[in-house]
């Protein structure tokens, strides 16, 4: 049988968790402070960038020359 809490943090966030028999069911808080969120964000779009970017900048300069060049596609 599943036992169902929830816990709140000091700025009003709610986190679920299940209790089935001595197994806890719920996700633990990674980052606590707004500026750890943002580190973390920063350091994700930092490895993402890195690992795509040869992509990325075939689409803006792609981008880039259909804006100067109208047509740019037929050449």
């Amino acid at each position: 049988m599943a036992v169902g809490k929830i816990f709140f943090d000091f700025k009003g966030n709610y986190f679920p968790y299940f209790f089935i028999g001595e197994y806890v069911l719920g996700r633990n808080k990674i980052y606590i402070t707004k500026k750890d969120q943002l580190e973390a964000r920063r350091s994700r779009q930092r490895r993402y960038y890195w690992k795509h970017r040869e992509s990325i900048l075939e689409k803006k300069k792609k981008a880039y020359w259909l804006k100067k060049y109208k047509g740019y596609e037929e050449l």
